[in-house]
């Protein structure tokens, strides 16, 4: 298929806007301003009695529709917009991957409740929970009971308008499983149940995450590899074995985490990030809750970061959560209320809430 050249393209938009301004000025002269007056017999008359003919206005019709098009020419790019819409199954999935590297942490996470709220959607971001998606959204709830974004999704945005409600703008659906090529720091238990992303992301894994943790490994490793290759940047020293990190020894799963990654071809990068965006991992997103919450699911002293003698997925702390969360961080999920709650460090039973029992066992720590 020929293409056309840059020069022949920016000649064919001069040739659109000067004819663009050509209908303009036509339609500008074509308005006439009509003056009323008042006729002997009491009618009213108008300075324009002479209708137009039905050949004029077919005219007119006709220019207003060539301006509406050349508008759109002129500031869309039709011929790209096309060519978007004639993506395959794993083109597209790559696309949606890139988009969510691209505009990571602005990270909305849908309500559990959504589902039964008919179109009064609700959506957390980590500086406030009580979002909404923009009317103008594609995404926004429509009278055609499109499915909302569900929660094994995650809702990424451009940027957030705030009037009586806080609004995203630009935004994207993407499975949730997609975050673990952006975050900054993953942190799971041994058993890979559930990864907290940033401190306040987290995700759970049904069936266990192990084999999707070593999935995003393996692709982050290789796009860091291909970025490095383009930009000229010598690639990280390959990691330490597992035998030399500190703590008990890691699982099966993640021992093999830290070898080095050779630079890959553009078309094995493309295949191996369309196969994960295809077919993500399947696990549900939530909000993590308050600082409480997360200090109840980490362990103390936390697993170091895999790789962190040198190289390696840095990034994963495995082991760095506990298999099950404490009391204090079910507390934190709901901070507002009064609960029972001992305290692990001196037994004492107390009727309190997330913040005064985080108090006490800080005092205890102590």
């Amino acid at each position: 298929m020929a293409h056309a050249s840059p020069l022949s393209s920016s000649t064919q938009r001069v040739a659109q806007r000067r004819r663009l301004r050509r209908l303009q000025r036509r339609r500008q002269a074509a308005a006439t301003q009509k003056v009323l007056s008042l006729r002997a017999d009491g009618g009213v008359a108008c300075s324009d009695d002479d209708q137009e003919s039905e050949g004029e206005e077919g005219e007119a019709e006709a220019d207003a529709a060539a301006i509406r098009a050349l508008e759109l020419q002129l500031g869309a790019d039709v011929e790209g917009a096309a060519g978007l819409s004639r993506l395959g199954a794993e083109q597209e999935a790559a696309c949606v991957a890139l988009l969510v590297m691209a505009l990571y942490p602005r990270v909305a996470v849908p309500s559990p409740a959504n589902a039964s709220r008919g179109r009064e959607h609700a959506y957390a971001t980590r500086a406030r929970g009580d979002c909404a998606l923009h009317p103008g959204s594609a995404l926004a709830p429509r009278p055609d009971g499109k499915t909302p974004p569900g929660p094994d999704e995650a809702v990424l945005f451009a940027e957030t308008l705030e009037t009586h409600r806080a609004f995203l703008l630009g935004a994207v659906r993407a499975p949730a499983a997609l975050l673990l090529l952006a975050a900054t720091r993953v942190e799971c238990d041994e058993a890979a149940s559930a990864a907290l992303l940033d401190g306040w992301l987290l995700l759970r894994f049904p069936a266990g995450g192990g084999a999707a943790l070593a999935r995003a490994a393996r692709l982050r490793a290789m796009l860091e590899a291909a970025l490095g290759a383009r930009l000229g940047v010598a690639p990280a020293a390959t990691a330490a074995p597992a035998a030399e990190f500190s703590g008990p020894p890691l699982p099966d799963w993640a021992a093999p985490l830290g070898g080095a990654c050779a630079v890959p071809s553009p078309a094995e990068l493309a295949d191996a990030l369309a196969a994960f965006a295809l077919a993500p991992p399947a696990c549900a997103l939530s909000a993590a809750g308050g600082a409480a919450a997360v200090a109840g699911m980490r362990r103390e002293p936390p697993r170091p970061a895999l790789g962190a003698a040198g190289g390696g997925a840095a990034w994963l702390w495995v082991g760095a959560l506990r298999a099950e969360a404490e009391p204090l961080a079910r507390l934190a999920a709901t901070p507002h209320l009064r609960a029972h709650w001992a305290c692990p460090a001196c037994g004492a039973q107390m009727v309190a809430t997330a913040e005064e029992a985080a108090a006490h066992r800080q005092g205890c720590d102590s």
